[in-house]
């Protein structure tokens, strides 16, 4: 007895404890297509509301059931409808979708979408459901579109999503050491997805998508598509298909011999659903989700761990009308939320989502296909943090039926080179129809050029030619030459089509470019480049500027003002020394006490004179100022003369080491460059890198839109106007524009170097060749060779045209022939001066002559007359003695003795002027 009432108290205690535990009740939608759905739905249901009851169960949840069957033929518009009317009025605070793959019409789907028209069962019911703002879960659907954030906002799925296939295949990769791969997918929404997301996993593992190739679902005829993986320099095939497509793709590959031995294939797990393949797929790796976890439990048991979680916040009821669109409702967002951000573990499972909603902890298996037997060899599981690869490689049977691991390339053992004509990089000659390349010049080979019907053999030799000659030999492959058609590098058109050397190599005419090319984004997007061979720049060419001596360059270090000042000062100071020598009362002093002559003072011939001699510092000798006061000013002359000419020597010598050959223009930014003139022109080559270089320069695009029309095919073409006169200067790669500049000095290049780059060798993207060409390129630095070809080729072992600024400056004819020209005009000056002397001379003698002549003639009549005077007088003396004795005396006249000597004398030294000789 009292143990029957201790039962009874104790099951009352049980009941009051569930009485006083507060309970919610949540309904819960289900959309399914088969009953069996429904009857597991209701289990679950069943199984999760018993640990309510449970008096160590934290649960307060209860879920209630509410179903809609639906079928995939229904009419989008209705579904939405139907599921207004049944769960939507019902307030379902969720909905869990069963076996989606039955409310997908596939054929039906994949032509909706290409229209983006969203058709399916299922994506009416997600649709209505993110309209509402209600939390969906789909157990089974893996289709892409459902990512779609902007259209599905509220869905979740149970199962990853094929594109995350792309890190399975990432995995693969890594283990078996590929670096490059081929990549088909179809250009619906799947295969555009798992192509996205491969090419974002494969830049940061640097793994080179080599050939990436579209088609359509569905279609008819794969011979193009196959046709370009057999051009492709990798052998590892990454696969995206439907069934149906995948076997035909293989099919085609089996006949163009991709299935052989050397070849990989890797394929998405959906093919499986063909469920047998053919022999010929033999080899064949599939990485397929396998996964032993009951996702319609977990679905609903996510739905109750989320709201439990959010039980201490106020539980609005759902939306219950058609006509509401949910956005008052936030509860929906943050159930959503609650499951996608955090981690959920169910005993040894764990669930975890990404932020669209994707699970992405999870097991997949890998597959190889053997014997048409589908054989695990590995799988790979995977959490939020990485992918973990756990694979038996020795297992796996590959193309071939071989053990070996394939090395995922192609080797080939001789290159098709193309090449273009650009000094001193690559020469070419017309081949003599009777004669070897050989025999034409030294290591040169043939190289035929083939353009519009037109064709012609040339021999080619340079500094790539001998390069590409010593890399084969080390690596031991064959090579043939040929001349690029249209003589261009290569520019991307608007069509998306390269031409010139870019174009032989991307549409598979060559396997190699052997140029000056230069590593640039735009080319490395569609070619590799091996490790450069030759470093440098860009730099522009001018003529040379010849010297601007002159006749009178002499003259230069001063301007034509001070030299008239000084030569004006010469004379004036002359002047003033002359009056200040003339009136000074010292200006005339006697030489010595015991002497009794002077010395004159300075006149004004002797003053200029005194000026010049100070002044050339010729010497002075007579004729220097006497008085004090003229001898200070002819110091304060002297040290003028001092300065002057330390000015002059200087400016002189300053001169001579600036007045040499150098360019018009200073460099890139020189004012005739940025700001263009019409009597300035310049130009670069068209589809060049260094034109591609200035239309990426913000601060050139001025420069740029100046040479943008002006711009040339080649480099020679170019040149040629430049030594023309056509254009003033040549922007272009240095290592060709210094050899322009040595091998003629009729050109110099000026500035610093800008926009530094290198040269360097292009392949198609993958090839095999490519590390083994790089690090052969590196030795041939390491071992001086291509520091020798620079030598040969490019500096020119000898060469008569001298380095700018190498060597001090010299004076020359051509800057001194002014002050010989001087010299002469001074000789002849002073033989122009002294025949004028002569002349004045001879006339000044002839003058003496006549007046020493004339003074002789009067000294001898004279003397005559005085003789006769002398006689007169005695005669009249003796006339007076008569007279006194007793003789008359006879008076004179006026016009006596005097008047009559003068009048004979005149008459005398006429005839004497007549007479040449006088006689004494």
């Amino acid at each position: 007895m009292i143990y029957l009432k201790l039962c009874v108290l104790i099951g009352l205690a049980s009941k009051l404890a569930l009485a006083m535990k507060q309970m919610t009740n949540l309904s819960m939608g289900f959309v399914y297509c088969e009953p069996e759905e429904l009857k597991r739905a209701e289990q679950i249901i069943q199984e999760l509301n018993s640990e309510f009851v449970s008096l160590h169960s934290k649960s307060r949840i209860a879920i209630s059931l509410e179903a809609q069957r639906l079928k995939s033929n229904d009419n989008t518009i209705s579904v939405s409808l139907s599921v207004c009317q049944n769960l939507i009025k019902k307030s379902v605070y969720a909905v869990v979708v069963g076996n989606s793959s039955c409310l997908t019409d596939k054929s039906d789907y994949v032509s909706s979408y290409i229209d983006n028209d969203f058709v399916s069962t299922l994506s009416a019911v997600a649709f209505t459901c993110a309209y509402y703002q209600i939390p969906i879960i789909d157990i089974y659907s893996r289709d892409a579109v459902y990512s779609d954030k902007s259209i599905f906002s509220t869905y979740i799925r149970m199962s990853p999503t094929y594109f995350h296939q792309a890190n399975i295949w990432l995995q693969l990769l890594k283990e078996f050491e590929w670096k490059s791969v081929n990549l088909i997918h179809s250009n619906d929404n799947e295969g555009k997805m798992i192509a996205s997301k491969f090419h974002y996993l494969a830049d940061h593992y640097e793994i080179k998508v080599l050939s990436e190739i579209e088609y359509s679902p569905n279609k008819i005829n794969y011979n193009d598509l196959v046709k370009k993986l057999v051009r492709s320099n990798s052998r590892v095939f990454l696969l995206q298909a439907e069934p149906n497509d995948a076997l035909e793709i293989l099919k085609k590959a089996y006949e163009n011999d991709l299935l052989s031995e050397g070849n990989v294939w890797i394929a998405n797990g959906q093919i499986l659903d063909n469920g047998t393949f053919p022999e010929f797929a033999n080899g064949l790796l599939i990485a397929e989700h396998n996964e032993n976890l009951d996702k319609s439990f977990y679905a609903f048991s996510l739905l109750k761990k989320a709201y439990e979680s959010l039980y201490t916040y106020q539980i609005k009821k759902p939306p219950n009308d058609c006509n509401d669109n949910g956005l008052s409702w936030d509860l929906g967002k943050k159930i959503y939320e609650e499951i996608v951000f955090n981690q959920h573990q169910f005993d040894d499972n764990k669930l975890e989502f990404d932020d669209d909603g994707d699970r992405i902890s999870t097991k997949y298996d890998i597959i190889n296909l053997n014997d048409n037997r589908l054989v695990k060899i590995g799988e790979v599981a995977s959490d939020s943090d990485a992918f973990y690869l756990n694979l038996s490689s020795s297992k796996i049977i590959w193309p071939g039926k071989t053990h070996k691991k394939p090395d995922g390339t192609k080797w080939s053992s001789k290159f098709r080179v193309v090449v273009i004509e650009e000094k001193p990089f690559v020469f070419k000659i017309p081949k003599p129809q009777t004669k070897k390349c050989s025999q034409v010049h030294n290591n040169s080979y043939e190289c035929p050029w083939t353009h519009k019907n037109k064709s012609k053999i040339y021999c080619c030799y340079g500094y790539c030619v001998d390069l590409i000659r010593k890399i084969s030999e080390s690596l031991n492959f064959q090579y043939e030459l040929y001349l690029v058609p249209d003589s261009l590098y290569g520019d991307l058109k608007a069509n998306k089509q390269w031409n010139g050397l870019m174009g032989e190599l991307v549409n598979d005419r060559a396997d190699l470019i052997l140029a000056p090319f230069t590593i640039n984004p735009e080319r490395a997007q569609y070619v590799d480049f091996t490790k450069p061979f030759k470093y440098q720049g860009i730099t522009i060419l001018v003529k040379r500027k010849g010297s601007d001596s002159s006749l009178v360059s002499f003259l230069q270090p001063f301007k034509d003002g001070l030299w008239i000042i000084i030569l004006l000062s010469v004379h004036v100071v002359a002047l003033v020394l002359y009056l200040l020598d003339r009136f000074s009362p010292f200006g005339k002093f006697k030489l010595s006490k015991t002497e009794n002559t002077e010395e004159d003072a300075l006149n004004l011939s002797r003053a200029i004179w005194f000026t010049w001699g100070v002044l050339l510092n010729s010497g002075i000798g007579e004729g220097t100022p006497r008085s004090f006061s003229a001898r200070v000013l002819g110091m304060v002359w002297a040290g003028f003369t001092m300065i002057m000419l330390a000015s002059y020597t200087a400016n002189l010598a300053a001169f001579l080491v600036l007045d040499r050959p150098e360019a018009s223009i200073t460099g890139i930014n020189d004012a005739r460059l940025r700001n263009p003139s019409e009597n300035f022109s310049y130009a670069s080559v068209k589809g060049s890198a260094v034109e591609r270089y200035f239309k990426r320069q913000v601060e050139l695009s001025t420069m740029y839109r100046t040479m943008e029309n002006k711009n040339y095919e080649t480099a020679e073409e170019a040149i040629e106007d430049l030594r023309n006169d056509k254009i003033q200067a040549f922007i272009w790669d240095s290592a060709r524009l210094e050899y322009e500049a040595r091998k003629t000095c009729d050109f110099i290049t000026t500035g610093e170097l800008f926009g530094r780059s290198s040269y360097a060798l292009a392949l198609r993207k993958g090839n095999p060749w490519l590390p083994k060409i790089s690090l052969n390129i590196l030795g041939l630095h390491e071992n001086g060779f291509i520091e020798d070809l620079d030598k040969e080729w490019i500096l020119l072992n000898t060469t008569s045209c001298q380095e700018k600024d190498s060597s001090p400056s010299t004076l020359g004819l051509t800057n001194m022939a002014g002050v010989f020209i001087l010299v002469a005009g001074g000789i002849i000056l002073g033989i122009f001066v002294i025949i004028i002397e002569i002349a004045y001379k001879k006339r000044k003698d002839k003058k003496v002559r006549q007046h020493d002549i004339s003074r002789n003639a009067f000294a001898t009549w004279r003397k005559n007359v005085e003789k006769r005077k002398l006689r007169a007088t005695q005669g009249s003396v003796a006339e007076a003695r008569q007279s006194r004795d007793g003789f008359l005396k006879i008076p004179l006249k006026k016009h006596g003795v005097n008047s009559l000597m003068t009048k004979n004398a005149n008459n005398v030294a006429k005839k004497l002027v007549k007479t040449p000789e006088i006689s004494d």
